[in-house]
């Protein structure tokens, strides 16, 4: 019995001593999920100010597409915005060596290096990763649709969001913050069950300076990625029609 008894023991140990760290099964899906030649993402983000309970709300849409190869890589991103009292629509197309713009019915491209383009294609497209070094605070549960890990990340590390919106309203608003300041993020990740970075969320504080005054605010991220592995493609069709100009003249 007492035997027995040792045994099962030790079935248990063994056992838990092969459970995978989190953290490796988190670097584990983000390798496998930057390794994808092709996907799509669903991108939402919503910047809510509050001036004395009357909120001002900003808003984005996104439908992101990428395919890469040993050829070329393209890009593709569709935003639908709402902005207080204005609503508009965008596309953004990297292929062939140039960026297309279509603003809300404005076309133009530009002819634009591969490194020149991942240099400014986050003032169109807020795509965002952090390496399992830089969460914090991180806890792991496990769900029917694979492990949930809710963290806390460093306000340098999602920084690239706020600077986003800050163009954005820059650019398509007559109501611009002198400066946003960005504060310590919370959010949740999710690996499904074939070891992808299925999701993320992201809840991120901020302190908005107009006109000497600071007002509290908050951008809520999220990123949904559609279908992980499925082929998927972007239409080209009528781009070479769009206006030339110079990457100068490029309104971001």
């Amino acid at each position: 019995m007492a035997l027995l008894l040792s045994a099962v023991l030790l079935a248990v140990f063994l056992s838990s001593c092969q459970e995978i760290d989190p953290r490796t099964i988190y670097n584990q899906a983000q390798k496998k999920t930057n390794a994808l030649s092709s996907g799509e993402q669903q991108i939402h983000l919503a910047f809510v100010i509050e001036p004395d309970g009357e909120n001002t709300r900003y808003s984005w849409d996104m439908t992101a597409r990428f395919v890469t190869s040993e050829k070329e890589s393209q890009l593709e991103v569709q935003s639908k915005n709402s902005f207080p009292n204005k609503e508009f629509s965008s596309r953004s197309v990297y292929a062939n060596g140039t960026f297309y713009v279509d603003d809300d019915g404005t076309q133009y491209q530009a002819p634009m290096e591969y490194s020149m383009m991942q240099e400014r294609i986050t003032r169109v497209y807020p795509d965002i990763s952090f390496s399992v070094s830089q969460l914090k605070k991180l806890e792991v549960e496990d769900k029917d649709d694979g492990k949930h890990f809710s963290f806390q990340v460093s306000a340098k590390y999602v920084a690239q969001l706020t600077d986003f919106v800050m163009n954005q309203i820059q650019n398509f608003s007559s109501n611009i913050p002198t400066d946003i300041i960005t504060k310590t993020a919370s959010g949740k990740i999710v690996v499904d069950g074939n070891s992808y970075l299925s999701s993320l969320k992201l809840t991120i504080p901020c302190t908005v300076v107009r006109d000497g005054q600071e007002t509290e605010a908050q951008l809520q991220y999220s990123l949904k990625l559609v279908e992980p592995g499925k082929k998927v493609t972007i239409d080209l069709d009528g781009l070479s029609e769009y206006p030339e100009v110079s990457i100068w003249d490029l309104p971001w």
